[in-house]
């Protein structure tokens, strides 16, 4: 329901689709963050002229200072693999920093029976308790759901999806 001028940031964005399907939805105020400048590289690649409408930002997003608040705040790909308390501390900095009173979080973390590992990488599953605890007093969760993602090996990865407005 928000228009399509909504501005919406992806941390952790990478290669993935999301910015191509923004695009085709009509979204105009795209920004694309992530630490692999090759991952970005082949977004761009695969958006070809689409591309010069997105911001794309290279940044640790632990240490990144957002330049503005988001209307929406999407990650699937970054918060599962912090597993340090300073590390997710230094995240909800961010997402604090890149949101406002009104804005949304789109979040898919590894659910509590999601994988232990993911590309070779331990990872941090998550249940409701451990997603209020990101979200604090700043945020109102209005949606969950427990998903089993089918990979493209066939093999599933349970992801706990949460959609929270931002009321302070």
């Amino acid at each position: 329901g928000l228009p399509r001028t909504a501005s919406i940031v992806d941390v952790g964005a990478g290669a993935s689709v999301l910015v191509d399907d923004l695009i085709a939805a009509g979204y105009s105020d795209i920004t694309c963050v992530d630490h692999s400048p090759i991952g970005l590289q082949v977004a761009k690649d695969r958006l070809g002229d689409r591309a010069s409408d997105v911001e794309w930002i290279i940044a640790d997003l632990l240490a990144w200072d957002p330049p503005h608040a988001y209307d929406i705040w999407h990650d699937r790909a970054v918060l599962h693999f912090l597993l340090e308390d300073a590390d997710v501390a230094a995240y909800r900095r961010a997402l604090l920093a890149g949101t406002r009173t009104g804005s949304w979080l789109v979040l898919g973390v590894f659910g509590p029976e999601g994988p232990q590992m993911c590309a070779g990488l331990p990872v941090c599953r998550y249940d409701d308790a451990r997603v209020d605890d990101l979200l604090g007093s700043e945020f109102e969760r209005t949606k969950r759901a427990i998903v089993d993602h089918v990979r493209p090996d066939g093999d599933t990865q349970q992801y706990l999806w949460t959609l929270a407005r931002r009321s302070a």
